[in-house]
């Protein structure tokens, strides 16, 4: 364009000259020459000027009037000179309707910095660069595709597309042109999901990124805790996802044990989550029975473990009569006797729970039953109880010792009337023949 300009201001200023010329050198002719414009007109009429071709025209139409001549050669000359020196300058404006590229803003123009660049502040349309023009803004403009689509490669701002500008493109399950990671949509434009490794607030209590159930995030991107059926590594022994406390895991993800207080479904017999072996469950977490050796407070009156009669508890677990104390490795019982305390009385009652009655000395002394149990180791035939008594009161004989009031020793049917010999009411030795409903000194068997 600006080259078209150049080029028919040159010819209009060639064409002017060539007029004032020829007018000049033959006044007499009525009719002077024509000249063609560039855009082709025919011009005869006197000197004209045309600002759509830029084209001059020459006529000397008066002969005979020099001076009309020399005005006339006078302005062609001067207009000549003129169109000489502007083809040595960039284009400019002439007018309304002047070139875009000339350098100068004209009417209908919204910028002409008379240049070829098309992609600075104002475009070769001599209007000014704008987002949508689809021209690429130097600096200024990432992209410029010329639509109003905002989900294509380039955004309606002119910005590449890309993850984090808003705008939803292909290959994005998201964009909420955030950096925030813990809402709906991550900073990858990938919609937030259990096991991204990221929490989503309100939504998660947590995110590890793995499928390990044993840590401290379980699947759906719960916290572990106990319950939830995955055994936390390090933390619970057991975890079933139930509350039932009877099975191999109870409250707490422990593993079920004797003492933990919930019997275990055909394992346990009781479970009272204590170690006192006098209740209802003992040891092992097995009920509670006689000959179990454990006396059950209220229930038993003793528990030796064993089923044997005789040894100062019965297999019933029923003590028969009083424990007094062990001399010399044997126990020692004081048993009721109804009636005299006679021997025969007196045997019979301790043989009735299963014991015997204690040998007065060693050897064959006179008041010694034959099936006596030896207690009294001395070499003298004295009365054992009295030896039993210095032990169990502290020196003292069985007057003196309270322990033992009313308790009768069996003396072999050898003593008087045949009746046996005891401590009563600071009496020793009272006659058993006399006394009716005393105790019997028995001792268990060997």
């Amino acid at each position: 364009m600006r080259t078209l300009i150049s080029e028919a201001r040159r010819i209009a200023a060639i064409s002017g000259l060539v007029a004032a010329l020829g007018a000049c050198g033959d006044d007499s002719d009525t009719t002077g020459p024509s000249f063609t414009s560039a855009s082709g007109t025919s011009t005869s009429a006197g000197l004209t000027t045309t600002t759509t071709d830029a084209t001059t025209t020459a006529d000397a139409t008066t002969a005979d009037t020099s001076a009309s001549a020399s005005a006339s050669t006078s302005t062609s000359t001067s207009e000549t000179s003129a169109a000489a020196t502007s083809t040595t300058d960039e284009p400019t404006s002439t007018g309304p309707g002047g070139a875009c590229g000339d350098g100068v803003v004209d009417e209908g123009e919204a910028c002409d910095d008379g240049n070829d660049v098309d992609t600075d502040a104002c475009t070769n349309a001599c209007e000014v660069a704008v987002c949508g023009d689809g021209i690429v803004h130097e600096g200024v403009e990432g992209c410029d595709d010329g639509n109003d689509v905002d989900d294509d490669a380039c955004s309606n701002s002119c910005a590449s597309a890309q993850c984090g500008d808003g705008a939803i493109q292909d290959g994005e399950a998201c964009d909420d042109g955030n950096d925030d990671d813990t809402d709906a949509c991550l900073s990858t434009c990938v919609a937030a999901s259990c096991g991204d490794g990221f929490v989503q607030a309100g939504v998660e209590a947590c995110d590890d990124g793995n499928d390990d159930n044993a840590d401290e995030c379980v699947d759906g991107c719960v916290a572990a805790s106990c319950g939830d059926g995955f055994v936390q590594a390090g933390v619970e022994a057991c975890d079933d996802g139930n509350d039932v406390n009877t099975d191999e895991c109870v409250d707490g993800c422990k593993a079920a044990a004797c003492g933990d207080g919930f019997v275990q479904a055909g394992v346990e017999a009781c479970d009272d989550g204590n170690n006192v072996n006098t209740d209802a469950c003992v040891d092992g977490c097995k009920a509670a029975a006689c000959g179990d050796g454990f006396v059950q407070a209220g229930v038993e009156e003793c528990d030796d473990g064993n089923n044997m009669d005789g040894d100062g508890c019965n297999n019933n677990c029923k003590t028969c009569g009083q424990f007094l104390g062990v001399y010399n490795g044997v126990s020692h019982f004081a048993v009721p006797v109804n009636g005299t305390m006679l021997d025969n009385n007196v045997l019979a009652a301790c043989q009735a729970c299963g014991y015997s009655v204690p040998c007065t000395a060693q050897g064959n002394c006179q008041y010694n039953y034959a099936q006596c149990v030896q207690t009294n180791y001395a070499n003298t035939c004295g009365n054992p109880m009295q030896s039993f008594s210095q032990q169990l009161c502290n020196g003292q004989n069985p007057n003196a010792c309270p322990a033992l009031n009313g308790v009768f020793q069996h003396m072999g049917n050898t003593w008087v009337n045949q009746g046996s010999c005891g401590a009563l009411n600071g009496s020793w030795c009272a006659q058993g023949a006399t006394v009716n409903n005393q105790k019997a000194m028995c001792v268990t068997k060997p």
